[in-house]
């Protein structure tokens, strides 16, 4: 059922009886607009807790080479449709509008509930049609080779009587991606420049950035893929006049990459090269130096219906002195843990002893407190807790729209 559903054009009309007759979802999709699959899919009951779902519906995203984007929908069948799963994916060009992106996500969610809706009254509702024109597709020809190529810029400034701050950002990237190789290279350049006046005195702080990078990945097996990845930078928060960096990587996934947007348990393992000259003489006395590293990351991710978990732990080191070295761990939890209440944790820290370009000499007072130079620091974390709790109507099917924002809003305080 599975080969032809995708060529499918679900026309449902569908005669809307009582509430309990028809079939309850739950739709989780971080990104999407649920007021509009809720008003083009009018026949199944929405409902806020998963618990209380005879279907939850879980959209994951990945990425293509392409700079679109694959949907996978997981239909996870509950109550009486235990067991009764499936999946479903579509992809989307990086030009499509959200209107295109909206429709095919609908019509893939009518798809899925077909073999729900066939096991109950609704089933002599249903009428299907099929696109032939569509069913054995013409292979379509890529003038562009895969290759994919993007230029982006961004500025910002803001400003009253007695400051003044000013960015600019700017990137040309190109990226081709196909079964077998990964390959992506981008050059970026960025500038912010702060202004005060106090007391009668003028405070300049500016800051700025150049770097260029590269990679080429190959897919070795369905779990092990090597690369190596290519930079070089300028950098006067880093107090660096030039670098440039070579460093070969292999990855090992526990499972399967076609597997990746459920689940992925990834081993890399690292050996790097650099050479950095440096703006202002170091707290070791180096203007310059060559450098090797090595490194070992392990990360785990996973998104279930129960919730969803992102963690890495990693480590590098100097060969020349392992003293040297920085450990990092991330973690992201987003967890429902009864019906109703769901905990979102985020957490980041890093022991940092790696530090080798800080300048001996002393920072100004404005760029220290506007954080436009690196400071010599032991460690550094983050973390956020948050939890939320709602209750009352089990059905939210109802959509109105007024005096919203359209998901739109910009506001100027002081």
């Amino acid at each position: 059922m599975k080969n032809y559903l995708s060529y499918f054009l679900i026309c449902c009309s569908i005669l809307l009886g009582n509430e309990h007759e028809k079939l309850s979802i739950f739709l989780e999709c971080r990104s999407c607009n649920q007021d509009y699959v809720k008003e083009n899919i009018s026949y199944v009951n929405y409902v806020r807790d998963r618990h209380d779902a005879d279907i939850h519906i879980l959209e994951t995203t990945q990425n293509t080479g392409s700079g679109g984007k694959e949907y996978t929908l997981i239909f996870i069948g509950q109550s009486e449709f235990i067991g009764k799963n499936d999946t479903l994916m579509f992809t989307t060009k990086v030009d499509d509008s959200d209107d295109i992106i909206r429709k095919e996500r609908v019509r893939i969610i009518q798809i899925g509930l077909v073999p729900f809706l066939l096991k109950t009254p609704l089933a002599s509702q249903i009428a299907i049609s099929i696109n032939k024109a569509k069913v054995q597709p013409k292979k379509a020809e890529d003038k562009w080779n895969n290759w994919v190529y993007s230029v982006s810029g961004n500025s910002f400034i803001n400003a009253q009587q007695s400051s003044q701050s000013l960015m600019i950002y700017g990137k040309i990237k190109a990226s081709r991606v196909t079964e077998n190789w990964k390959l992506n290279f981008s050059i970026s350049e960025s500038l912010n420049e702060d202004k005060f006046d106090y007391g009668g005195e003028e405070y300049l702080s500016t800051s700025e950035r150049i770097s260029m990078y590269g990679s080429l990945i190959k897919s070795l097996t369905n779990h092990l893929s090597a690369g190596i990845w290519t930079s070089a930078w300028r950098s006067s928060y880093s107090n660096t006049d030039l670098g440039l960096s070579i460093t070969p990587k292999l990855e090992y996934n526990i499972f399967p990459y076609s597997e990746s947007n459920q689940h992925a348990l990834r081993l890399i393992y690292s050996i790097g090269a650099e050479q950095v000259d440096y703006t202002d003489t170091t707290l070791y006395f180096k203007t310059k130096e060559s450098l090797l590293s090595e490194g070992l990351s392990v990360s785990f991710s996973t998104v279930k219906p129960w919730g969803s978990i992102n963690t890495s732990l990693s480590g590098n080191h100097y060969f020349h002195d392992v003293s040297k070295n920085i450990f990092s761990l991330n973690a992201m939890l987003s967890l429902r843990i009864i019906k109703g209440l769901s905990l979102n944790i985020i957490g980041s820290g890093s022991m940092v002893h790696n530090q080798l370009s800080i300048p001996k000499g002393d920072y100004s007072i404005e760029d220290i407190l506007l954080n436009r130079a690196e400071l010599e620091t032991q460690f550094t974390y983050f973390a956020s807790v948050g939890f939320s709790y709602s209750f009352g109507a089990l059905y939210n099917n109802i959509v109105n729209p007024r005096f919203s924002s359209g998901g739109y809003s910009y506001s100027i305080s002081y």
